[in-house]
């Protein structure tokens, strides 16, 4: 297993770097238990390229569907981690999803 230089000293060991290295394999596991899920997409997406056939804005090719995966591991290659959901963030977020949804069915 994989561990990165700065943390496999004893001496060198600071919490916050053990905690990022958790946190980035716990993504890692995660995103390995949805694969099966995703996988016949893939399959299907990868055929479509190879022979050309290209299908505008459906489900699995629009970028808004995927956004999400893009900005985490993005989030994750700059050494950071995503902040700790609090109740002010919350409601913001829920904020933001409702008028979200009242858009699309208007």
């Amino acid at each position: 297993m994989f561990v990165p230089n700065n943390i496999q000293g004893y001496g060198e060991r600071s919490g916050s770097m053990w905690d990022f290295y958790n946190y980035s394999h716990s993504i890692l596991v995660i995103m390995l238990w949805i694969l099966p899920i995703n996988l016949p997409v893939l399959v299907v997406w990868h055929h479509n390229l190879a022979v050309h056939w290209l299908t505008p804005f459906s489900s699995h090719h629009n970028l808004l569907s995927i956004m999400p995966f893009i900005l985490l591991v993005e989030t994750l290659t700059t050494g950071n981690m995503i902040s700790r959901v609090t109740t002010k963030y919350l409601l913001r977020l829920l904020g933001y999803l409702w008028l979200l949804l009242t858009n699309d069915a208007v």
